[in-house]
C-alpha cells in the first residue's frame, strides 16, 4: 500500500472517532513498518488529539533460536 492510502485509513480512523465523541486518542505502534508516520498525519488532519505514542515492537535478542546444525565430515 501507499502512503496516500495509509493517510485515507489515518483520516477514516479518526473523523469516525469524533462521530463517536472521541476527541482525544493515546496511539500504540506494533511492528515495524512504512505505515507509522502517515497514519499519524491522517489522525493530526481529522482533527484527533493525541495525548501520547507509544511504540509496542518486541526486540528478540537471540535467545530462543535453535542451534546451528552440526559439521559432517
Amino acid at each position: 500500500m501507499s502512503t496516500v492510502a495509509f493517510q485515507t485509513v489515518g483520516i477514516s480512523i479518526g473523523l469516525k472517532a469524533k462521530k463517536l465523541g472521541i476527541g482525544a486518542v493515546r496511539v500504540v505502534f506494533n511492528g515495524l513498518g512504512s505505515c507509522r508516520l502517515p497514519v499519524l498525519s491522517g489522525l493530526n488532519i481529522s482533527g484527533l488529539k493525541m495525548i501520547s505514542l507509544t511504540d509496542d515492537t518486541k526486540v528478540h535478542y537471540g535467545h530462543g533460536r535453535r542451534p546451528r546444525k552440526q559439521r559432517r565430515i
